[in-house]
C-alpha cells in the first residue's frame, strides 16, 4: 500500500468519524429539545445530516410530505440579498411554503 493510500485511508477514517460523532451529539441534544416541547411527540420529526443544506432540506421535505419549511437566517448582508446562503438557496428551490425567522 502507498504512503498516499495509507494518508487517504486514515483522513477518510478520522472525517468519517468526526461525521459521525457530530451526529450522534446533535441528536441527543435535539432529544433533551424535544422532552421540552408541548407538542404531541409523533408530530415531531427532526433529521440529522451532513451534506448541502439545500440539497437535505429539500430532500427531507419531500420524503416527509412536508407542507412548509421553517429555516433560520442570521446577520443578513448586501452579497446574500437579506437573506444566509443557505435559507436563500432553499427558498430558490422549494416547490412549498418557506417561513424564515430571524
Amino acid at each position: 500500500m502507498s504512503s498516499y493510500s495509507m494518508s487517504y485511508s486514515y483522513h477518510y477514517d478520522l472525517l468519517a468519524n468526526f461525521a459521525k460523532k457530530t451526529i450522534e451529539s446533535s441528536e441527543k441534544q435535539l432529544k433533551q429539545i424535544i422532552k421540552h416541547i408541548d407538542y404531541p411527540k409523533e408530530k415531531i420529526f427532526y433529521s440529522v445530516e451532513m451534506g448541502s443544506p439545500r440539497d437535505k432540506v429539500l430532500s427531507e421535505a419531500e420524503k416527509i410530505g412536508a407542507d412548509l419549511i421553517v429555516a433560520g437566517s442570521h446577520r443578513p448582508n448586501i452579497a446574500t440579498h437579506l437573506l444566509d446562503s443557505n435559507p436563500s438557496a432553499i427558498v430558490s428551490n422549494a416547490p412549498i411554503s418557506i417561513l424564515i425567522v430571524w
